[in-house]
């Protein structure tokens, strides 16, 4: 484990009854690029909630290289990125216009 970056063992989220995902297990190496990918419902979203601190795992663990988790607390500080599956709303905008909703010199 010591030249993974991060490594998921037997990741288990569940919301109420509902199992999102079960005995996950992934190592992600130093310096790789890896990606996380499936179907719509497969679980993606639910295990880069997990990894992020936003939901409990129901079971597994956790590790990065100077952390260690079996059950990572909701909201936790360390998060690299929150996690959505709702898209911006653009509506009628002009590309223009859409772009300067972020920039305030570009309006």
């Amino acid at each position: 484990m010591s030249d993974a970056i991060l490594t998921l063992g037997n990741l288990h989220v569940s919301y109420g009854q509902v199992n999102a995902v079960r005995d996950v297990s992934i190592t992600v190496p130093k310096g790789s690029l890896t990606a996380l990918v499936g179907a719509n419902g497969a679980g993606k979203t639910s295990i880069l909630s997990a990894v992020s601190g936003l939901v409990r795992p129901k079971s597994g663990t956790t590790y990065w290289p100077t952390k260690r988790s079996s059950k990572p607390t909701s909201g936790s500080t360390d998060s690299s990125a929150p996690t959505s599956q709702q898209p911006p709303a653009v509506g009628a905008a002009s590309f223009i216009s859409t772009l300067a909703q972020g920039d305030p010199n570009l309006g």
